[in-house]
């Protein structure tokens, strides 16, 4: 498994640089947004189109989020593009 993040390393928090995952032919797309004082969001795109969308309280929530759909998607197969 690599040890490189699903969002931008060089940020705490990328508003808006997605990582990308190929799994299934298909390429996986990981966006984090920070909205302030609503939390931070993470969006998953599936071949560009949006997936699913959760927000957390904190960066720190949301990057670990992040995290765990990484190491999972790369699990069952998926690599990092």
């Amino acid at each position: 498994m690599s040890g490189q993040p699903l969002y931008a390393p060089d940020r705490k928090v990328a508003p808006h640089q997605p990582r990308a995952i190929r799994k299934n032919g298909r390429q996986l797309d990981c966006e984090l947004r920070d909205h302030g004082g609503w939390g931070v969001e993470m969006r998953v795109y599936r071949e560009g189109k949006f997936l699913y969308g959760r927000r957390w309280a904190t960066g720190a929530l949301a990057l670990a989020e992040a995290d765990a759909r990484k190491a999972q998607n790369l699990r069952v197969g998926g690599v990092l593009i």
